[in-house]
């Protein structure tokens, strides 16, 4: 497949931000179809104030490619972005972007991978080591804590059986809320879809995205 064919132009992508900028609130950032509250919004500067509101307008930054494609139809993009969980909510970032690196590492999406690592690992204190593990490791290497074990064992359960069995799920419950655990499910689910379409789509990485430890 060309997954140029599928690509729209920058300035369809524009246009969508533009018209996305009404329902957003203030202080608020759109970046990979989702919305980034302050306290999240960190070192990424990718990204332009327009009075007190903040939006994507240029193509190069973050998901690029993927934007491109979802660019081409509103509804789908306006769904996407109301989908992707990276606000603020009741996972710390450092447990949400363990999720995300494990389960699009499962999935093979090294697009959607080196993008998280290269935005996120460095301030979710993702250190090499790890890094490799989310990759080609699992829940027993050293590099991880007893919860963060916990978080991958969770991944590798939906992955292979799309299903938590009773034991694990009175193992996370010890730890997350059921809040929590709803979003943790909604936050594996989604990247899975991610995954979906950057792997069928055959998306480049981006010039920047780190690409899975050799």
């Amino acid at each position: 497949m060309d997954y140029l064919s599928c690509i729209g132009s920058g300035q369809e992508l524009t246009q969508l931000s533009q018209q996305l900028t009404l329902t957003l609130g203030p202080h608020q950032a759109l970046l990979w179809g989702a919305v980034l509250e302050d306290d999240e919004r960190g070192d990424a500067h990718d990204v332009v104030a327009a009075g007190d509101v903040w939006i994507l307008v240029d193509v190069q930054l973050g998901d690029a490619e993927l934007a491109r494609v979802l660019a081409r139809d509103l509804r789908l993009f306006q769904r996407f972005m109301g989908g992707g969980l990276l606000d603020k909510g009741h996972l710390t970032l450092r447990q949400r972007e363990i999720v995300i690196g494990r389960v699009t590492a499962r999935c093979g999406s090294e697009y959607e991978w080196g993008v998280h690592v290269a935005f996120f690992a460095k301030r979710a204190g993702i250190d090499e080591a790890q890094q490799r593990s989310l990759v080609h490791g699992g829940a027993g290497d050293a590099c991880w804590s007893a919860e963060d074990a916990l978080l991958i064992r969770l991944c590798d359960a939906l992955h292979e059986a799309c299903d938590i069995d009773d034991a694990l799920w009175a193992e996370l419950r010890a730890r997350f809320s059921e809040e929590a655990m709803l979003e943790l499910l909604l936050l594996a689910g989604f990247y899975r879809t991610v995954s979906y379409l950057t792997n069928a789509l055959r998306l480049p990485p981006e010039p920047y995205a780190a690409r899975f430890p050799a």
